[in-house]
């Protein structure tokens, strides 16, 4: 068509789309401002007749419109004017009828009042006045699609327009109200009515379709668990409105059968369940009907028995129900929930939201009941499928956009060696999965296989393994589930020989045992497909069910082949045959199930027998702090919150978290109290003991009952924290303990997790041990209830409430907090050992001894010491006493080998007078014979397989840990027995045996041998006191070490000499490791024995008290000691970096050799029996003799096994050049280098003349220099500076200086040779610029005169010629201090001060006004006839504001008429500034002969009569009417 009737009917529809807009802005001017109710009709009126002309205009211009994209495009147009008519009939109708309720009803005549005055006092009496208030409109319903929603949409739709408006009308309304797809179904309706709803009906209208998603939604919805209250009201609700919806459509039946009701009694829970068919026993006939009548009485059972006033915990926690229901209270919205913060940041900048882990982040996230998306709180009508800001994640995972919509704090971080497998199930869409056979040891099997390129390892299903026969290596996996949640799967690895159906080629594809791979596989018929390529049917064996075999990339070769494609579908020629896989259609949606794999690292115990590391010792030997400075901190904040009230100590818990959020777990606590009444009930002994330690706590104030005041008084956080029984029947005083659990998790939340934990302050037990066994008298005692004894403040001890009620189950429990340290709270143990240290420190003032015992001499709460005397044992006892005591401790009882009580004491001691046997820091110590013992059961060997057969007695690597691990050695005294353990269970690693599979019966036999000889270390003992009677002088600690293929050790006895001359020997500690799993030779093994022995000897004098004379350490390896007593560099670094440490620890005189018979520590290093442990206590004989009759052997080394470990050194030689006798870089003169050269080659000259004989005798030269010595330094300098040159001379680059070379000595060329000049300086010499020599020359040249750079440049090249010379004299007269001092300086001019004019702050603008003229501008003023015009500028001189103007000529009576329009517009100024007409030149004479034609009297005659002053500007200075020059350029 002609695009002029295009734009021609466009124009026409724009003017009528205008004129409807005008009179809709008019229609709701009408109503806001509440105008009659007939001039809104009006102007409706005419606005309804408007859009009827938009829309006849607008088809008129659409029936010309032939492109599809373009109408489409002009119709959304429409549907926008149509939606705003829509909005404006609908208001103005809400109007109308809310201006007909409003008004006041008529007032009644007489005759109407009199008669009808009874009627209504009887109306008025019998029925209420009708509320004077306006109800809000309901709201037009909406329909977007759900198929379930639409009867109910159609019904309320027509209710509420078909009896007030038309068809015409009612479409439009129609429009407005669908959303999303439905509107688009009927966007080509037009305006035909009834034909939109017929759509809609065939589309959504079908009562079968209706039928067919309720049943969808009720099979989907997943089956009832115990106490989900809330999905049971969810359920209760579904199934009421699937019902009430079918029978809307007249298809109840669908639902009322008994197909559907046993599906719905399926999704109860089993209680519910049993509860149902219990009501039916009753005579209740199996109905839908009657199942939601009792569903709904259970659902009001529910909650009612969770509303307030039946439940306790209401006021802090809501039930299920009661969240769903009618009571529930909308929560505060907050902007972050976890700071309740209602106007600062969101939850997604909040910092401890951000501190948190992505696990944590996820589980806040669940327990505050968050939307995932946006983490704001959720709610009914919020949710993350319903969220506005539901975005996929935009994080990342292997280089793919993660696939779900949570926020991208939620991304989990997955591991690395993940491996996703994604199967999908359906006939749309084929994997490549293909028949294969499988062969094992006896049989083949055929199976399916998949071809997953997309996962990294292989898997094989468990079962077809176990049937081939197939034998793997056992390895640890883990399994990666949905929401991040790992499962650890021990498994094996195995080698599964696998080939096509016919068998031609056998692969052995390596993969990882699982118990089930995917869900079965539909068949497929294949034919047509395979016919489509061009292949027989018969080639393409695609099977069906279970997945046996899975190959992943790792198998990259199975994936690869001859490549067909059809359609959508790929066919690959892979090795175990055709196989096809793609999908038939696109945009279809599947049902998907994933894997997530990933290798785990192996679990082991690696750490029991490495000593890779062992020897190389990198840490700090200084008395530096033991703790970081993250516990420096947390030490610092307990130690400073610590204060004293009245003798005990009130610490703060250090909360690193704020306690407000800890959520009020009443119900759990009353469950754990429930269940601890239970096991209690068991046992009516241990039930009354622990009744009696409730009780005491409370005598003792270490809890106390909370009132109902106190309770409701209380406006802090509320956390309870449940309590269980421990029997320990070994423990007499305490065989009953209550332990309270603050490690207990509700709602995501824990106790422990709110506080800091506090630094490790516990002393070495091995020094605490070491220190009680170091002289006679033995002391020790248990403080009593140590936590107990520390108090915390009030805001604390709320949340350490818990409930008791004596074991009364019939009543209510009462409410407890605990008012001290509780033990089991992360922080406890430092909280206490920091109350004991204050403790200690106050009291050192007064008893120094006893603190530096508190200090040093504790491990937790065990006292742990030794003395000389028992009266300095007393003394000491009674000091810690009384030191305790003012920091509110106190023991319960002092235990010694000696008698401490006296008559005057009143000191609690515990003094055994017969033999009895109490455990100190772990190790039984038999008082009455001062001796260490071990106590081994006789239950230690497991039930034997033959004997009984259940699972409990198998022989497996964890029971056998767990049963060496009872043994307890921290002295090391069983070290040579126990040594065969560690050595056995290396072995059993080795094996590649897992934790609970049973062991082989040859190792079997050996750890029945083994346990029956460490049952027979029962009763072995050995002393305790390392300091014997009748002890003389310094004792001698002789450490002795030895090595095997197994394992090293070492072993320490202190010697004393006695009052009578002989020796005494006493056992001090042990300490073994087994070898490492790479083999050693058994030297380094020997050298690996001699750093534990060093070590072993820095850790006993660092814990000592004793005063040691010296340590002597003894080796049977000639090696060794050939090793120590060498310089550790010359060695490998594995021996260079032990020796190393050997000889800083220790000097190599104190090595000695002892022979393997005589080494206690052989024993150590292989292993003894009990019997042979004799010799391990008393250690060698010969230690009890003088030092001269120890015995003595030849200290000499295997040279061979030296040499074998020494550093290879490679020979390296360095070729350097000789320098020059005179550097001439270190010269700053070219004089004097030239001098000092002559001097040098003289002395050379004079020797040489010496030296030679006869005839060749030279003359020896003296005296002062002469001009040939000069010279031929000189030129020595040139030859050496132009070595450089010959190299570049031969490739031809000064070819323009035509160069030649004579007698050495390069000179340059040229066309002057017949000048009458000197021959230097016709031909001069050629030098480098880089050279020193050409800067030394030039320099000396230049300071004759200190010339310029031209005038140097030519006196240098009078004699030489140096390239680049004016660069180099540019740069040495620019360093010349001389030239530098000389040089002119340039005069500087500063501008004057502006005049008073230019500076008047707060002046209006234009009061000091600047002007000048600007041009000419040719300007055509007729046809042919040409006029100059010119521009006129003002400016003010403050505010540089700018005025301009056109001036038609340069008369002055023209400039007047431009101040009077000026003054017009901008006011009367008070000075005005202008040029006086001398500065023109040149371009601007015609502005020069203008401003001298200006009347200078009249400008300021007519200047005074405004009150303003002219001043002209000094002639020449054009400066003085800056401002106006300068602002001219800016206005072109």
């Amino acid at each position: 068509m002609p695009t002029d009737d295009m734009t021609s009917l466009r124009l026409k529809r724009r003017g009528t789309k205008a004129k409807f807009t005008r009179l809709g802005n008019v229609l709701d001017f009408l109503i806001e401002e509440k105008r009659p109710v007939e001039e809104v009709k009006e102007a409706f009126k005419q606005a309804n007749q408007a859009y009827v002309d938009l829309q006849s205009k607008h088809e008129a211009y659409t029936e010309k419109i032939e492109n599809d994209e373009e109408f489409n495009k002009e119709e959304l147009w429409l549907d926008e004017c149509q939606n705003y008519f829509c909005k404006l009939q609908i208001r103005e109708k809400d109007y109308i009828s809310q201006m007909s309720s409003s008004q006041e009803p008529q007032q009644p005549t007489e005759r109407d009042e009199e008669s009808s005055q009874r009627t209504v006092v009887q109306a008025e009496s019998n029925r209420p006045q009708a509320p004077r208030f306006n109800m809000e409109r309901p709201k037009l319903p909406t329909f977007q699609g759900d198929i379930r929603e639409y009867n109910v949409f159609k019904a309320d739709f027509q209710h509420v327009i078909h009896p007030h408006y038309d068809e015409r009308d009612a479409l439009m309304i129609l429009r407005s109200c669908l959303k999303g797809k439905p509107l688009q179904h009927i966007r080509g309706i037009g305006r035909d009515y009834e034909a939109a709803w017929g759509q809609l009906d065939l589309l959504y209208g079908d009562s079968r379709m209706v039928a067919d998603a309720i049943m969808e939604d009720v099979s989907r919805f997943r089956p009832l668990k115990d106490g989900e209250d809330e999905r049971f009201c969810d359920f209760v609700n579904l199934i009421r409105r699937s019902f009430n919806t079918l029978k809307e459509v007249d298809r109840a039946e669908d639902m009322n059968n008994s197909h559907m009701l046993a599906i719905i009694e399926k999704k109860l829970y089993v209680t519910d369940r049993q509860m149902w068919f219990r009501k039916q026993g009753e005579g209740t006939t199996a109905t839908l009907e009657a199942l939601l009548k009792w569903m709904e009485i259970e659902l009001r059972a529910r909650i009612r028995s969770s509303a307030p006033v039946r439940n306790d915990a209401a006021s802090k926690s809501r039930s299920a129900v009661s969240q769903v229901t009618a009571f529930e209270e909308r929560q505060q919205d907050y902007r972050c929930w976890i700071c309740k913060n209602k106007d600062g940041h969101w939850t997604d900048q909040c910092k401890t939201f951000l501190d948190k882990s992505t696990a944590e982040r996820l589980e806040m996230v669940k327990s505050n009941r968050a939307c995932y998306s946006c983490l704001k709180q959720a709610g009914r009508e919020h949710r993350m499928a319903t969220c506005k800001k539901r975005r996929r994640c935009p994080e990342k995972y292997k280089g793919q956009p993660c696939k779900f919509f949570h926020h991208p704090l939620l991304h989990p971080s997955m591991d690395n060696n993940a491996v996703g497998v994604a199967l999908v199930r359906g006939t749309e869409a084929m994997l490549p999965v293909i028949r294969a056979r499988f062969s094992g040891s006896e049989l083949k099997i055929q199976g399916n296989v998949l071809l997953d390129s997309g996962a990294q390892i292989s898997i094989i299903r468990q079962g077809l393994a176990e049937d081939l026969g197939l034998t793997g290596k056992s390895i640890s996996i883990t399994i990666t589930k949905v929401g991040c949640v790992e499962e650890s799967v021990t498994t094996s690895l195995y080698r599964v020989p696998v080939s096509s159906v016919d068998g031609k080629t056998i692969h052995k594809i390596l993969a990882v045992g699982l118990p089930c791979i995917n869900d079965d596989i539909e068949e497929v018929n294949t034919d047509n497909l395979a016919r489509q390529v061009g292949l027989n049917p018969r080639e393409l064996r695609r099977g069906s069910g279970s997945i046996d075999l899975l190959i992943g990339i790792d198998h990259a070769m199975m994936h690869a082949g001859e490549t067909r494609q059809r359609g959508n579908f790929i066919f690959r020629k892979s090795p175990l045959g055709w196989v096809v896989f793609g999908a038939s259609k696109l945009n279809q949606q599947y049902q998907n199930r994933v894997l997530n794999v990933q290798l785990g690292p192996a679990t082991d115990l690696s750490a029991f027998w490495t000593t890779e590391s062992m020897g190389v010792d990198v840490g700090c030997h200084c008395e530096a702090e033991r703790m970081t400075k993250v516990e420096k901190d947390e030490h610092d904040l307990i130690w400073n919150s610590a204060k004293k009230v009245g003798k005990q100590w009130l610490v703060p818990y250090p909360w690193k978290d704020n306690p407000e959020k800890l959520p009020d777990n009443r119900v759990q606590a009353e469950r754990m109290l429930q269940a601890t009444e239970k096991r209690l009930a068991k046992n009516p002994e241990h039930a009354e003991v622990y009744k009696q330690q409730m009780q005491e706590m409370v005598e003792m104030g270490f809890s106390r009952k909370l009132t109902d005041e106190e309770k409701k008084r209380h406006d802090g956080p509320v956390h309870y924290i449940g309590h269980h029984a421990v029997v320990r029947p070994e423990k007499k005083s305490t065989p009953v303990r209550i332990v309270f659990n603050s490690s207990a998790v509700f709602k995501g939340q824990c106790l422990n997790d709110y506080w800091f934990k506090g630094p490790d302050l516990l002393q070495s037990l091995f020094g605490v041990l070491l220190r009680f066994r170091e002289h006679r008298v033995a002391i020790c005692a248990d403080i009593s209830k140590m936590y107990h004894r520390v108090l915390i403040p009030e805001s604390d001890q709320h949340v350490h409430r818990y409930l008791w009620r004596g074991l009364d189950s019939e009543r209510e429990p009462d409410v407890y907090v605990k008012t001290v340290v509780t033990f089991g709270d992360k922080p406890a143990a430092a909280m206490a050992q920091i109350a004991l240290r204050r403790t200690a420190v106050e009291g050192e003032s007064q008893h120094p001894k006893a603190a530096e015992v508190l200090k040093r001499d504790t491990y937790m709460d065990d006292i742990c010491t030794s003395v000389r005397t028992s009266e300095e044992a007393k003394d000491l006892v009674k000091d810690i006493d009384e030191v305790l005591a003012d920091g509110g401790f106190k023991v319960k009882g002092w235990q010694s080998n000696e008698q401490l009580k006296d008559e005057t004491s009143q000191m609690k001691t515990n003094v055994l007078e017969n033999l009895s046997e109490e455990k100190v820091l772990g190790m039984v110590w038999n008082q009455n014979t001062d001796e260490f013992s071990y106590r081994v059961k006789r239950s230690m060997i497991p039930d034997l397989p033959d004997e009984q057969k259940d699972t409990d007695s198998k022989w497996t690597k964890r029971r056998i840990l767990s049963q060496i691990a009872k043994i307890f050695d921290p002295i090391g005294f069983a070290s040579a027995l126990l040594v065969k353990a560690k050595i056995g269970m290396q072995r059993l690693w080795q094996l590649g045996l897992d934790w609970d599979e049973e062991l082989p019966s040859r190792e079997k036999a050996e750890w029945v041998k083994l346990f029956r000889e460490m049952e027979n270390l029962d009763g072995v003992s050995f002393q305790r006191c390392l300091t014997p009677p009748g002890a003389m002088r310094l004792p001698t600690l002789c450490v002795f070490c030895d090595a095997s293929e197994e394992a090293f050790g070492a072993c320490v006895y202190i010697r004393w000499e006695l009052e009578d001359g002989s020796y005494d020997v006493r056992f001090v500690t042990a300490k073994s490791r087994v070898a490492p799993l790479k083999k050693l030779t058994l030297p380094r093994l020997e050298l690996q024995a001699a750093v534990v022995a060093v070590r072993l000897d820095a850790t006993i004098r660092d814990e000592t008290t004793l005063e040691l004379r010296e340590t002597v350490f003894m080796t049977d390896s000639m090696i060794v000691l050939g090793w120590v007593r060498s310089q550790a560099r010359n060695f490998k670094p594995f021996v260079s970096a032990r020796v190393g440490e050997i000889q800083s620890k220790s000097n190599p005189q104190q090595w000695r050799h002892v022979s393997g018979a005589e080494n206690p520590a052989d024993d150590i290093s292989r292993g003894v029996t009990v019997e042979k442990l004799e010799r391990c206590r008393c250690g060698p004989q010969f230690l009890r003799s003088p030092e001269e009759e120890w015995p003595q052997s030849e200290t000499k080394s295997e040279i061979s096994s030296m040499d074998s470990e020494r550093r290879k050194v490679q020979q390296v030689s360095n070729v350097v050049l000789a320098s020059d006798s005179i550097d001439c870089e270190r010269v700053s003169s070219w004089r004097k280098l030239v001098r000092v050269t002559a001097y040098v080659r003289r002395f050379t000259h004079n020797m040489k003349a010496r030296v030679r004989s006869g005839d060749e005798r030279g003359k020896v030269t003296a005296g002062p220099l002469t001009a040939a010595e000069l010279g031929d330094a000189e030129m020595y300098w040139v030859r050496e500076a132009q070595k450089p040159l010959h190299d570049r001379l031969k490739k031809g680059e000064f070819k323009t200086l035509t160069p030649y070379i004579e007698n050495g000595i390069i000179r340059v060329g040229g066309r002057v040779g017949e000048g009458v000049i000197s021959y230097d300086s016709r031909h001069p010499v050629l030098l480098p610029h880089q050279h020193r020599i050409s800067t030394l020359i030039t320099k000396h040249v230049h300071e004759l005169g200190h010339d310029g750079v031209a005038t140097t440049a030519a006196k240098v090249r009078s004699n030489y010629w140096v390239i680049g010379i004016h660069r180099l004299a540019k740069t040495i007269k620019h360093r010349c201090v001389m030239c530098r001092k000389m040089q002119h300086k340039v005069e500087s001019q500063f501008m004057a001060e502006l005049p008073e004019i230019r500076m008047t702050p707060f002046s209006p603008p234009f009061l000091y006004t600047s002007c000048d003229y600007f041009g000419p501008y040719s300007v055509k003023v007729g046809r042919n006839k040409v006029a100059k015009h010119y521009g006129v500028i003002f400016t003010c001189l403050n505010t540089r504001a700018v005025h301009l103007d056109l001036a038609v000529d340069v008369s002055t009576m023209e400039f007047l008429q431009v101040i009077r329009r000026f003054f017009a517009f901008r006011g009367q100024p008070k000075v005005i500034l202008s040029d006086n007409g001398t500065q023109f030149v040149g371009a601007v004479r015609e502005l020069h002969e203008m401003v001298k034609g200006w009347d200078s009297d009249l400008l300021r005659e007519f200047c005074a009569e405004k009150g303003v002053e002219w001043r002209f500007t000094t002639p020449s200075a054009p400066h003085q009417n800056g401002c106006a020059e300068a602002l001219v350029k800016s206005s072109l």
